[in-house]
């Protein structure tokens, strides 16, 4: 059974990938809140949880997809067993919920587990805004840091929760693009052979102005930094070359330039935060 895991993590769920994210995504919101070292550490290892069960989960439920466009991965081909990742999955949520007492938090996690459940039984009913629904676990971390630390959200991390959310569903819908007629994608159903390569390219471009406005709201409302502006200008030049190229050309080879820069888009603002959250804690200002 710990096999399957591992395998599965490996393919699908590299640890040099989801470590970091994980400590940006919750980091970030942390030190906004500014939380204790014990909630670090519960919050840190609870996203950790959070995203790994979400891939399982998503992965689960995408084998007959996967079968078509992707018949090498471990799920599809028998290589991993479905029912071990079915186990583990439920045994990390039950880890979240025992690290994670408080009432307030608690329903929090069960909320969030709720709404992927539906998710998980009307998605086909809805292809084409997959991206905008499956990614919510995202903007749901730094809500989940401020409940941590026992307070609301303040306008700011709202607008960063909106900051990350709009940069992964561009991400999605950007380095989706793919040509028409590529292997599998004529008979997958799936959001981006159900709207074509052009009309991926143009929502995936919209998301990322959407996420670039959100952006620069919250480093205007709360105490980012300098920093974070700097680094959410340098990205937004790097994503939006990639764009003028991907919506004259929208086909498979442009739109795979934006898979790791997609994700830095938001990744190295937010970094900004926690160093210079630490820089402060260091020099005690």
């Amino acid at each position: 059974m710990g096999s399957g895991l591992s395998a599965f993590v490996r393919e699908r769920f590299p640890i040099w990938v989801a470590v970091p994210l994980s400590l940006v995504l919750f980091g970030a919101p942390a030190v906004l809140v500014r939380l204790d070292v014990s909630d670090w550490l519960r919050g840190l290892a609870t996203t950790f949880m959070a995203l790994l069960v979400l891939r399982m989960v998503d992965d689960l439920s995408d084998i007959e997809v996967d079968a078509l466009t992707s018949p090498e991965r471990g799920l599809v081909s028998g290589r991993i067993e479905p029912g071990h990742l079915k186990a583990w999955s439920a045994f990390f949520f039950l880890v979240m919920l025992v690290f994670n007492p408080s009432p307030m938090v608690f329903m929090f996690l069960v909320l969030g587990a709720f709404f992927y459940f539906v998710y998980y039984r009307v998605r086909r009913g809805i292809v084409a805004w997959q991206p905008l629904l499956v990614n919510l676990v995202f903007p749901l971390v730094p809500v989940y840091a401020c409940l941590l630390g026992g307070k609301r959200p303040s306008i700011s991390v709202i607008l960063l929760s909106i900051f990350i959310w709009s940069a992964v569903v561009g991400h999605d819908y950007g380095h989706s693009v793919s040509e028409s007629g590529a292997t599998g994608q004529a008979s997958a159903i799936t959001f981006y052979s159900r709207l074509g390569p052009g009309p991926c390219a143009v929502l995936g471009a919209l998301f990322y102005l959407c996420s670039l406005v959100s952006g620069y709201l919250a480093w205007l409302e709360g105490d980012l930094g300098i920093l974070f502006l700097i680094a959410l200008a340098i990205m937004s030049v790097v994503i939006a070359r990639i764009f003028l190229v991907l919506l004259k050309n929208p086909t498979r080879s442009v739109a795979r330039r934006l898979y790791v820069p997609g994700f830095l888009f938001f990744i190295v603002p937010m970094a900004t935060i926690i160093v210079q959250g630490a820089a402060a804690a260091i020099t005690g200002r």
